[in-house]
């Protein structure tokens, strides 16, 4: 089957069916009914290849204006039902989102199932499952929109059906408090270099965080950055503006720590194993010199 025979009978099914998923679904499986398995692949085959085309970040925007939020499962519907509708919309949809403010498009006219029929279809006449095709891609292409972003990249669509971008969001405030920069100079011998870095880069470039990769509990972190300066088992002397440290940006840095691979910790290649982790059976002192100690004291060092 080529790709005009494919979209031959996508639009033949869409034309009948007046817009009604249903009935589109139904109209479909009729008009696979009439293929032998091979071709009912080859259509599965050149919707796949559509459906991975549509995996996009611009037009998960569109989705999520049009449906008022929109899920993994919620966008594949999406696709699949911008499919459903033919070449023309697919093409010029994929191409700008924006193109679909035309088409008054509404949640309701998102539907699950379009997508499956094939599948079913093959299934019942080959007596086995349809064969994998092509890997879904792990990412959508293009950049991925912050939610209070949303109706900037896409004003028209925004317009179209009055959605406006929230301004401040958990989200927002959460990217600002990990993204927080903290001002601090590093002497490793070489004289000093300043910087200008998040939380979690002045842990690791002033030695707060030993070699054994135990991440200190919140209390001597605070202590610590209280005092303005730290010199590591290195010898390398670090300094900063004393700071109170708020309870939210320690765990936000503990987060950012907990999903950190090796080669992030390139520049501490001290530090055992490449891997990083919070030591949560600590002595009650906030005292830094007392929490290294009970390290070695419990043999994790």
């Amino acid at each position: 089957m080529t790709k005009d025979d494919f979209w031959a009978i996508v639009e033949r099914v869409h034309l009948a069916s007046n817009g009604d998923m249903d009935v589109k679904g139904e109209l479909l499986e009729t008009e696979l009914g009439k293929l032998s398995a091979d071709e009912v692949r080859s259509f599965d085959g050149h919707f796949s290849e559509c459906f991975h085309q549509a995996y996009a970040w611009n037009l998960w925007d569109a989705a999520y204006i049009i449906c008022g939020g929109c899920s993994d499962d919620g966008f594949m519907d999406f696709r699949s039902t911008l499919i459903s509708m033919g070449k023309n919309i697919f093409e010029q949809a994929v191409a700008d989102p924006e193109y679909l403010a035309e088409l008054h498009l509404t949640g309701e006219s998102v539907n699950e199932g379009y997508q499956y029929v094939a599948s079913s279809v093959y299934e019942e006449k080959a007596g086995r499952e349809m064969p994998r095709g092509k890997k879904h891609p792990r990412e959508p292409k293009g950049k991925q929109s912050k939610e209070w972003e949303i109706a900037k990249r896409l004003p028209r669509l925004a317009a179209e059906y009055g959605y406006t971008d929230p301004e401040d969001s958990h989200a927002q405030r959460e990217i600002a408090q990990r993204e927080k920069k903290f001002s601090y100079t590093l002497d490793a011998g070489k004289g000093p270099v300043a910087a200008g870095k998040t939380l979690p880069d002045l842990l690791l470039d002033s030695g707060i965080i030993p070699s054994s990769g135990y991440i200190p509990p919140f209390r001597v972190v605070a202590e610590v950055l209280k005092h303005g300066h730290f010199t590591g088992a290195n010898g390398a002397a670090c300094s900063w503006e004393s700071f109170q440290l708020g309870e939210g940006d320690y765990w936000t840095a503990v987060n950012c720590f907990e999903k950190f691979r090796p080669k992030d910790l390139k520049h501490r290649k001290d530090i055992q194993g490449g891997k990083l982790q919070l030591d949560i059976k600590t002595p009650a002192s906030g005292d830094y010199s007392e929490w290294l100690q009970s390290l070695k004291e419990r043999g994790l060092v």
